[in-house]
């Protein structure tokens, strides 16, 4: 008979945000300055949680994880534009990091062709971005402007890979950088 079982599971977050922002004139430019940290939690998944083996499928064994943490994610951003009648400039740079992520561990057994899975923590995944963006009007009415927006970004992304017995830790950089023109 199916058997039912009343689970709970209880988080309390604190999640701080700090910044900064000016607007100011100088020498005639609008002048925008801006600068935050904050955090955040995401609580793991109540089923990932649960200490239970499934091995309903004879080569594939499930086992969760009652140990794992809360997934902490940091965020650091500064922006700052100058624009004037005829002219804007912005650029931002952002950097977030994300502690304790959730991520499938796969053990695999040679001799008996058996794969366990498990949900586990890993460290090192973080992510930055840089941008700019520069407009202009191209005649003295300000019918025509022209822009450019350039961008960067960073990944590093851990996870687990493994062929063997053994977890192991793998990591993917990624680096992207795009340009876009424009006229309006």
């Amino acid at each position: 008979p199916l058997q039912h079982h009343r689970v709970t599971d209880n988080h309390t977050f604190l999640n701080p945000k700090i910044g900064y922002q000016i607007w100011k004139t100088i020498n005639g430019k609008n002048v925008m300055r801006d600068w935050s940290y904050s955090t955040s939690h995401i609580a793991p998944s109540i089923m990932n949680m649960l200490n239970i083996t499934d091995t309903s499928n004879p080569l594939v064994v499930n086992l969760g994880n009652p140990n794992l943490k809360s997934t902490l994610d940091h965020k650091i951003e500064f922006n700052n534009s100058i624009s004037d009648k005829r002219h804007t400039i912005t650029y931002d740079l952002s950097w977030f990091l994300h502690e304790h992520m959730v991520a499938t561990a796969r053990l695999f057994n040679p001799a008996t062709g058996v794969s366990t899975f498990q949900p586990r923590n890993i460290e090192g995944n973080w992510e930055s971005y840089a941008r700019f963006n520069y407009e202009s009007d191209v005649d003295k009415k300000a019918v025509w402007r022209l822009g450019t927006n350039t961008s960067l970004s960073y990944l590093n992304n851990s996870d687990y890979a493994s062929m063997s017995n053994k977890v192991e830790r793998s990591s993917v950089q990624t680096f992207t950088l795009n340009e876009r023109l424009k006229a309006t």
